[in-house]
C-alpha cells in the first residue's frame, strides 16, 4: 500500500508539473504578434498578407541551432539595453522596461539562411507603434534595424520540437503543397517560433513562411480563388 500511495504521489507530482509548465508556456506566449490577413486557408497551411514589419536583425553563422542561440542572445541584448541611450527591459510577456518606455517585444522570432553560405538571418519583429526613429539605437554594430516592405507569404502551421528533423518534414509539406498550387516562390524559407523554450511540445507553435513573388499574388488568380 505504501509503494502504491509512493507512486500515486509521484505520478501526481508529475502530471502537475506538466499542467504548470503549460500554463507557463502559455502565458509566456501571450505576447504582440504581427497582424496579417488570410487571403486562403488549407488546413494547416495558409496564404497571408503581412503589413510592413519593422525589424532588428543580425546575421550569424554556423549550424542552424546554435545560429539561432547565438542571435537570439545578441537581439535580446539589444532590447534589454545593449543599446543608446541604455534603455533598460526585462523579459516579460510582454517584454517591457524596468521604469521608463515601455518596449514590448513581439513575436515570433524568425530564423532564415542568408545569401551568403554558412550564415543565418535572425530577427525580432519590434512593436508596431515604433519606427526606426523612436528605437533605440543599437550599440552593437552586429545589430540592424530595418524595415521589411508589406509581402504574402505562403504558411504552415505546426507543433512539436524545432528540430531539424521536425522542420525538415513540414518544409517538404509545404515544398509539395507549393508545387501542387503552382505557387511561384522567392528566397529561403523562414522558420518562425513562438513560445518559451520550457512550452511543452505539443503545445509549441512552429510555422514555415515562404515569400510568394510579387507575380503570383497579383496576377495569378487560379489558385487564390479556388477554395
Amino acid at each position: 500500500m505504501k509503494i502504491n500511495k509512493k507512486r500515486m504521489v509521484w505520478g501526481g507530482s508529475f502530471f502537475l508539473c506538466l499542467f504548470l509548465f503549460a500554463i507557463v508556456g502559455i502565458v509566456m506566449s501571450q505576447v504582440n504578434e504581427p497582424k496579417f490577413h488570410i487571403i486562403r486557408s488549407d488546413g494547416a497551411i495558409q496564404v497571408r498578407d503581412y503589413p510592413p514589419l519593422l525589424v532588428a536583425e543580425v546575421h550569424v553563422e554556423g549550424q542552424r541551432k546554435k545560429a539561432i542561440s547565438k542571435g537570439f542572445r545578441l537581439l535580446f541584448d539589444y532590447i534589454f539595453g545593449d543599446n543608446i541611450p541604455h534603455e533598460k527591459i526585462r523579459m516579460t510577456a510582454p517584454v517591457t522596461q524596468q521604469d521608463g518606455q515601455k518596449i514590448p517585444m513581439s513575436t515570433p522570432v524568425t530564423q532564415q539562411p542568408s545569401n551568403h553560405g554558412g550564415q543565418w538571418i535572425v530577427r525580432f519583429i519590434m512593436p508596431p507603434d515604433r519606427t526606426e526613429k523612436t528605437l533605440p539605437e543599437p550599440q552593437n554594430k552586429d545589430v540592424n534595424i530595418l524595415s521589411i516592405p508589406a509581402k504574402r507569404y505562403v504558411v504552415i502551421k505546426f507543433s512539436g520540437f524545432s528540430s531539424d528533423r521536425n522542420l525538415g518534414n513540414h518544409l517538404e509539406i509545404l515544398k509539395e503543397y507549393i508545387k501542387t498550387q503552382n505557387i511561384q516562390t522567392a528566397g529561403h524559407p523562414i522558420f518562425a517560433f513562438y513560445d518559451s523554450p520550457w512550452t511543452v511540445p505539443f503545445l509549441k507553435r512552429n510555422e514555415i513562411m515562404m515569400e510568394i513573388e510579387e507575380e503570383t499574388s497579383s496576377g495569378s488568380k487560379n489558385f487564390l480563388e479556388r477554395n
